[in-house]
């Protein structure tokens, strides 16, 4: 697995200063972009031409601050590595899997067949790929952590009073907050936790659309519309804020 599935590079800027002290401010900007492009492709090439193309560098650049960057790098028989990085990269890796084994754990690691058959929008996302070689992971139509629904729905009900509360909690509802658990956590932001969810729904409050403000006859239907995939990617992606323009 590269770098592509780690969104983040844990960066010790203590250690970086240490190892490249007496270095030049060419050599060390590019040995940092290429610790970064290492992070994100993997091993590098060999070929200097190749690396300078890679940091955006002149091949002349790259060959001057080259013998003393390139003693920061192992060849192997895929191509070059940093051995520092190589074990932050598989310390993240190994994060991830535990992370992903608790959120399987609580949220539930179900077969195909377990699926809802509902012809909800959400069928699709219920059904997301985790890249765990073993299939899918399904969010079951059974909630494996109805106290944790009772706490989301607790904070939205104190945190934005005036939108319209949740009387009714089915089936249909559950799968569609399990799968935007799921979605969310795959992103690597804490959806499990009842902060992430207070932020959320401070972010609709401090929405003038979502929260009716704007428009006399219009506010946010509730929490279900707001579990709507196009409405809550929206939503953390900033659409409906008022410094958007949100419409």
């Amino acid at each position: 697995m590269t770098g592509k599935s780690l969104p983040w590079l844990p960066w010790y800027h203590r250690d970086f200063l240490a190892a490249t002290q007496g270095w030049t401010l060419l050599e060390r900007g590019a040995y940092f972009m290429l610790l970064n492009a290492s992070w994100e492709m993997g091993p590098l090439p060999a070929d200097e031409r190749r690396l300078s193309g890679i940091i955006g560098a002149q091949l002349d650049e790259l060959q001057t601050v080259w013998p003393t960057v390139s003693q920061k790098f192992q060849a192997t028989p895929t191509g070059l590595t940093n051995p520092r990085l190589e074990e932050l990269r598989a310390k993240q890796l190994d994060t991830v899997e535990k992370r992903r084994d608790a959120a399987n754990t609580r949220w539930g690691n179900l077969s195909p067949s377990d699926a809802s058959a509902d012809a909800d929008a959400d069928a699709s996302a219920v059904q997301m790929d985790m890249h765990t070689g073993s299939g899918s992971i399904l969010v079951s139509s059974k909630e494996k952590e109805p106290h944790f629904h009772d706490e989301v729905i607790a904070l939205y009900h104190t945190v934005l009073p005036e939108l319209p509360g949740v009387k009714i909690w089915n089936d249909r509802r559950r799968r569609k907050l399990d799968a935007r658990i799921l979605e969310t956590l795959k992103r690597g932001k804490q959806a499990d936790s009842a902060d992430w969810w207070r932020k959320l729904f401070a972010t609709v409050a401090a929405s003038d659309f979502l929260s009716g403000r704007s428009k006399a006859d219009w506010r946010c239907p509730g929490l279900e519309w707001l579990l709507e995939p196009r409405h809550f990617d929206k939503l953390v992606e900033g659409g409906y804020d008022n410094t958007r323009g949100a419409r």
